[in-house]
């Protein structure tokens, strides 16, 4: 019976084909999910670096105050 098995192979084509679909409907929200994920990994990079870089002049600033410091501190021990 041809017509069996091209009904058949028809019916199967009908399922493989709805798989298909679904399968390409995930990769296109996998996808999108990617994009978002990969942007927000982007910006947090961009604020590391900026948070990096105030801690750096934090740690600068701070090191001239203790040097500040310690000079007044030595005119004074050099005064007592």
């Amino acid at each position: 019976d041809v017509k069996r098995q091209r009904e058949a192979v028809g019916v199967e084509l009908y399922g493989v084909q709805q798989q298909l679909a679904k399968l390409q409907l995930q990769l296109e929200q996998t996808h999108e999910n990617y994009n978002i994920i990969n942007r927000i990994r982007q910006q947090t990079e961009e604020e590391l670096e900026m948070f990096r870089h105030a801690h750096d002049d934090h740690e600068a600033e701070t090191q001239d105050e203790q040097m500040r410091v310690q000079k007044f501190q030595d005119e004074l021990d050099k005064l007592a």
